[in-house]
């Protein structure tokens, strides 16, 4: 089964850096595709493109089999809702179109072992580990944080590791770097589960000079992702994992699929649901059949 263009969906930004910053994957995954496959990135809020646009422009260009990528770094609303329904719009107003699902790049090895070298170019091999995060409203992303934190303190010999959250949940930042403190270490090494910069970034950063002003430990920050080639054929890998096998989201601890506190009534939601300008495109499509699925 092939295809002829890849559809990349990013969060957006604020900030035009950290958006121009996604947007410089599209040439590097074109590169390893070739000049027959379509290549481009689109957004779900915050920045132009957005990404239902630039589906109907590949459609228009007479692409038969679009391959969409959540480019993002958990499975999340974003990756679970709001780009699924970029979906169910190109297969509700294009029936002979394929479209095709992939995961999110996720705790892939491949990112850890980013994290790894940048943490020891930074200095802060076998030091205690701080690794900063998005955050989400959904328990299995922020949940899947710290399995990405500890594999990543085995990786790096960090002989403890701390989780913060830039955002929506807990602990913050500010939070880790207290346990940090907390734990009487001279050094701690420090990460941001991030691809791009923006105003989350600055954020932590912020927090972290905070604290390295307010204490005597010393901080190996190892800053972010960034966009480059083993990032590229990882978003490579997720299209073909998708063409050859389909995506089998793992579901029965999401909060679309089971009732959490305060969160009862996310289960069969619609997809979109969201504070992307998706949602409201979508309420009325499909309903959110958050089984094991191929979306």
């Amino acid at each position: 089964m092939s295809y002829d263009a890849i559809l990349i969906v990013g969060h957006g930004s604020r900030d035009a850096a950290g958006a121009a910053e996604i947007a410089a994957i599209a040439p590097m995954v074109r590169a390893l595709v070739g000049p027959n496959i379509a290549v481009e990135v689109g957004f779900l809020e915050l920045s132009d493109p957005p990404a239902i646009e630039v589906l109907h422009t590949m459609a228009r260009n007479g692409a038969r089999h679009v391959v969409i990528v959540p480019f993002m770094l958990s499975s999340a609303g974003h990756a679970r809702s709001d780009v699924p329904a970029v979906v169910i719009t190109g297969r509700s107003v294009y029936p002979d179109i394929t479209f095709t699902y992939t995961e999110p790049l996720g705790d892939d090895f491949v990112l850890l072992s980013l994290a790894r070298a940048a943490l020891e170019s930074a200095g802060g091999a076998g030091k205690p580990l701080a690794v900063f995060f998005r955050g989400a409203s959904e328990p299995w992303a922020n949940a899947e944080a710290y399995k990405i934190t500890r594999i990543l303190a085995e990786l790096n010999n960090s002989p403890s590791c701390y989780v913060g959250f830039s955002g929506i949940t807990w602990p913050s930042i500010k939070g880790a770097l207290d346990q940090v403190a907390a734990a009487h270490v001279t050094e701690v090494a420090t990460f941001s589960w991030f691809i791009a910069p923006g105003v989350l970034i600055d954020r932590i950063d912020g927090a972290i000079d905070s604290f390295a002003l307010e204490t005597s430990i010393t901080i190996h920050h190892a800053g972010y992702f960034g966009i480059g080639p083993q990032i590229a054929e990882l978003v490579i890998d997720r299209v073909e994992s998708a063409i050859t096998g389909g995506v089998r989201t793992p579901c029965d601890l999401c909060s679309y699929r089971r009732p959490f506190p305060g969160l009862e009534g996310r289960v069969g939601a619609p997809r979109g649901v969201g504070h992307s300008h998706l949602a409201s495109e979508h309420l009325a499509v499909h309903d959110h059949q958050h089984h094991r699925h191929d979306s």
